[in-house]
């Protein structure tokens, strides 16, 4: 089904390895699992906007990407190899600001959450290297050739749960394990995200080598 193809996108899309994803780590580390959740939230929402963009605007150039197919996936495949080995082998800057721990009354936190939220999403909005991204993620899985009914409920609903799945899982493990999460541990968690993406773009060169055979 398509939107199975749209939930694939969004939790490729929801790996936490840029600024963002550290900022919302930081938040869980900071604040709590709820903190962490609701500011990533604010990056899903910003996401799911953006997908809605981008996958429109493929759907208009189809025919260029059709006729061009084989010459994206390799740029595509290259693009994801050099964006996930600098997270995978590269030094990767954590604010030390985020281990000291807050305790705060239930008024205020529900405060945050709400801050917290609009502040990602704010930090979300300009951010052009989430619009390259997706535009790679859907080339990659070939999304811009799905076709039926709904497909905008499909894609936002699919994209949402994608995205926010894996955030949930993330902060969730993030909050249960604050008071032993260290600068090494938040590191360690960049460089396998960075692994993965690295590993989907060589998937990506595996494909286009054997679709030549």
């Amino acid at each position: 089904m398509e939107i199975f193809k749209f939930i694939l996108a969004g939790l490729i899309l929801g790996l936490p390895f840029g600024p963002v994803g550290i900022l919302c780590m930081g938040k869980t580390i900071e604040e709590g699992r709820e903190s962490g959740f609701a500011s990533a939230l604010g990056a899903v929402t910003v996401d799911v906007m953006y997908s809605i963009v981008v996958f429109y605007t493929l759907m208009k150039i189809n025919y260029l990407i059709v006729s061009h197919d084989l010459m994206l996936r390799i740029i595509v495949g290259i693009f994801l190899m050099v964006v996930g080995s600098t997270k995978l082998f590269g030094k990767n800057k954590i604010d030390k600001s985020m281990f000291k721990k807050e305790v705060k009354n239930k008024e205020k936190i529900n405060e945050n959450l709400k801050k917290n939220y609009i502040n990602i999403l704010l930090i979300s909005l300009p951010n052009v290297f989430n619009v390259v991204t997706i535009m790679t993620i859907f080339t990659g899985l070939d999304v811009f050739s799905i076709k039926g009914d709904f497909i905008l409920i499909k894609l936002i609903l699919g994209m949402f749960v994608g995205d926010s799945l894996l955030w949930f899982i993330t902060t969730f493990i993030l909050g249960n394990l604050r008071e032993r999460i260290t600068e090494k541990t938040i590191g360690i968690v960049v460089k396998v995200c960075g692994g993965l993406v690295f590993l989907f773009g060589v998937i990506l060169e595996i494909q286009a080598v054997i679709s030549k055979i």
